[in-house]
């Protein structure tokens, strides 16, 4: 318990110090949003292509769409995660040294 509460200071410090961590955070919460909605968008399209269809066209763009949704929610994830690490780690590192 008390290395918890010696990390959650540390963590409300570094935010008090950095308050535009919560908008990178929200930032990514509403291009994630926004990028879900779209991706659910053209996946009902393409759904609905090739139910209209059978087409094998339609089924290997779906498979490509459903790849490149997950590929690009890991990249916004990772993105954020790495922004707001590197500005723990100059925390750690740099405060206080001049």
């Amino acid at each position: 318990i008390p290395f918890s509460a010696i990390i959650l200071t540390t963590v409300l410090d570094v935010l008090k110090l950095y308050p535009a961590m919560l908008g990178v955070t929200a930032g990514s919460v509403i291009l994630t949003i926004v990028y879900s909605t779209y991706s659910i968008s053209v996946l009902g399209i393409l759904g609905s292509l090739y139910r209209a269809d059978n087409n094998k066209l339609a089924l290997g763009l779906g498979l490509y769409a459903v790849f490149s949704i997950f590929w690009t929610s890991q990249v916004i994830g990772n993105v954020v995660q790495t922004t707001i690490a590197g500005v723990y780690a100059t925390f750690y590192f740099l405060y206080g040294s001049g």
